[in-house]
């Protein structure tokens, strides 16, 4: 019915499964119309399968990886999250900064690979607080020589 559709004929057909390496299905590749116009071989077959292997493969790791990068992204945002909730007078902090951080990158026309370090890095940019005790970080007068020196090794632990 397709081939009436787009007036194609269909002579010759090979079709294979697309296995993920634990050998789940994820999809089918198919190949019409040998161009000698005689029917697929044995070795088209095996160069075929091959193919479907090692595309299982590629898809399987890309999936990993887009998997792995939300992953990633939840635990700096958590981790962001974490130090912002210890001193509530810097909360929503982190983000702002990746936010405007990310937002004068844009005018700066920084790669697209730039800007993704750039977004981590602002936003894990005070992680270093976590190491820094709360009778010094929650503190609401001015520091003391002795704990400003204590407040800045915050950079240093990040």
């Amino acid at each position: 019915m397709f081939d009436q559709k787009i007036g194609f004929k269909t002579k010759t057909i090979l079709a294979l499964p697309i296995n993920d390496p634990q050998n789940n299905l994820i999809g089918s590749i198919e190949v019409l119309n040998k161009k000698n116009k005689k029917s697929f071989s044995k070795n088209d077959k095996n160069i075929l399968q091959l193919f479907c292997k090692e595309l299982g493969i590629i898809l399987n790791n890309f999936q990993l990886y887009e998997e792995t990068k939300l992953l990633f992204e939840s635990l700096t945002t958590a981790f962001a999250a974490a130090v912002d909730a210890r001193d509530p007078a810097t909360k929503g902090h982190s983000l702002r900064v990746m936010k405007y951080a990310l937002s004068i990158a844009k005018q700066l026309n920084l790669t697209e690979k730039e800007m993704e370090i750039l977004k981590y890095a602002s936003i894990l940019h005070d992680i270093g607080k976590i190491g820094i005790p709360d009778k010094i970080l929650l503190k609401n007068t001015k520091f003391t020589e002795e704990e400003y020196e204590i407040m800045k090794k915050h950079v240093q632990i990040t």
